[in-house]
């Protein structure tokens, strides 16, 4: 596993965008920051999945690939209907972070299996 240093970066400016998307759109919610951070930092995990990383096998790199394209799509979602319903803390705090456990979790099963 190699990172793709200019892709990281990339990825961390596009996450920092769609935080403030998200900060624009809550800006007159009380937990403001709340989605703004974690909405951040799911989708710059997410992204940094998706191109951020050179593996050696072909098949780690098109499995990570569509399974970080997969939860990133996820990840937007969760974020844009919190954002659009209405922020209610705990449901988005359990959601978002079992969605990101679950991905870290996945990911790091699949670049460690030695197939």
């Amino acid at each position: 596993m190699k990172p793709n240093w200019f892709m990281v970066f990339l990825s961390l400016g596009m996450s920092a965008l769609a935080g403030y998307g998200l900060y624009s759109m809550n800006v007159d919610n009380d937990n403001v920051w709340l989605i703004t951070i974690m909405g951040g930092i799911t989708i710059y995990s997410a992204l940094v999945g998706v191109s951020g990383f050179r593996f050696e096998r072909d098949g780690h790199s098109v499995n990570i690939r569509l399974m970080s394209s997969l939860f990133l799509v996820a990840f937007i979602v969760d974020n844009l209907v919190f954002s659009i319903v209405g922020l209610y803390v705990a449901p988005y705090i359990v959601l978002t972070g079992l969605l990101l456990f679950v991905y870290a979790g996945v990911a790091y099963k699949m670049i460690n299996t030695k197939v």
